[in-house]
């Protein structure tokens, strides 16, 4: 349990520094690259390479400007209410609910963070197709984390997003891709419910942590 649980607050916390990460403002940056128009929800797919070779992987949903849910393949679930500064994750066994309450809140857009990434560009990226679209690349800093993150060239709305760690060799490598990206998708609010399912041992942990290590 408590390996899974250290797992999936890892890789939450590495998107949410992507999500709430301070400006960089780096002159070379172009004028403009923000998404075409203001989304109310996203959906997307978070694969994070394992050392077996393996890939974890976890659908997030995002609504509004601070809701966030994480389900993964094995059936633990992880939401947020970041401007609350509280997130639950639910583990199917034991059938417990773990209940965060931070006392510092985020007050970031999260949609809007997604799809604007002109404050935290640092450089153009060769531009490459995905799947089977032009897309224009960037290299993108919010805070400690590095972004590789492509946009449809037509649209402006991101198609693919890589966190870049650099090893002790010097070399990067790949911790997270994220794809499959949606846009104003109806998601139920009920999704985002910080309440125990029925017959879920409730845990509860006050914090006072910057929100990105929910």
């Amino acid at each position: 349990m408590c390996r899974t649980l250290v797992s999936l607050q890892l890789a939450a916390a590495v998107a949410l520094a992507a999500l709430h990460g301070s400006a960089i403002g780096v002159a070379n940056a172009p004028a403009s690259i923000s998404g075409p128009r203001p989304v109310r929800t996203v959906t997307f797919t978070v694969a994070e390479p394992q050392s077996d070779g393996s890939l974890a992987v976890a659908q997030w949903m995002v609504a509004g400007a601070n809701l966030v849910r994480v389900e993964r393949a094995d059936g633990t679930v992880w939401i947020a209410d970041l401007h609350q500064g509280k997130s639950m994750t639910l583990l199917p066994e034991p059938r417990q609910a773990v209940l965060r309450m931070n006392r510092r809140q985020c007050e970031v857009d999260l949609c809007r963070r997604i799809r604007d990434i002109d404050p935290f560009v640092v450089d153009r990226l060769p531009d490459r197709r995905i799947a089977g679209k032009p897309a224009e690349g960037f290299l993108v800093r919010y805070s400690e984390t590095t972004y590789h993150v492509w946009l449809d060239a037509a649209t402006g709305e991101r198609l693919l997003a890589e966190s870049i760690a650099t090893g002790d060799d010097g070399l990067h490598r790949i911790e997270q891709v994220e794809s499959n990206y949606r846009f104003d998708v109806p998601l139920d609010r009920s999704l985002f419910q910080l309440q125990p399912p029925p017959g879920y041992a409730l845990q509860v942990h006050l914090m006072d942590e910057p929100p990105a290590t929910l």
